[in-house]
């Protein structure tokens, strides 16, 4: 069946990480942003803060921005370097060193509008390269297991 194109909103995007089976945290604000903790061991390992939210003049980009925490402990340097190291090597997402932090981050700029199953693959992918980013972090070399959602809302 043929899926209409539409705008993207804070409302699709919600109910687009609701049918992907994520533990979604919602700002209470208008800003429409969504944070999902990503972990792929409950006791050990790197794990990622990630916030998926609109952004753009006319808030067409979909945005999605993780902070990896627990990585193994680097020096600010070398953590820049494992940074521009996967950079050279993949494609998305994007990592950055910013305030001492490690970030990774996926934008898409959706201005003409996504249908319900685009914006599922798109959600989808950006939350699998961060997953791989994860396990490349601690050398790991399968998916299998890649993540574990938490449940934030206890």
């Amino acid at each position: 069946m043929h899926q209409p194109v539409e705008p993207l909103t804070a409302e699709r995007i919600g109910r687009a990480l609701k049918a992907m089976g994520l533990k979604v945290l919602v700002s209470q604000d208008e800003d429409g942003e969504f944070l999902v903790l990503f972990k792929k061991d409950l006791s050990a390992g790197p794990m990622a803060l990630v916030n998926v939210a609109l952004q753009g003049s006319a808030n067409q980009v979909l945005a999605i921005t993780a902070l990896v925490k627990g990585h193994p402990p680097m020096e600010p340097a070398e953590l820049l370097a494992r940074a521009n190291e996967w950079n050279t090597t993949k494609r998305w997402p994007r990592a950055f060193v910013k305030g001492g932090e490690l970030l990774v981050d996926y934008h898409l700029d959706l201005e003409e509008g996504v249908t319900e199953a685009q914006l599922r693959n798109f959600l989808t992918t950006a939350f699998s390269g961060i997953g791989q980013f994860l396990l490349w972090m601690e050398e790991g070399d399968g998916l299998e297991g890649l993540l574990r959602i938490l449940d934030l809302a206890e």
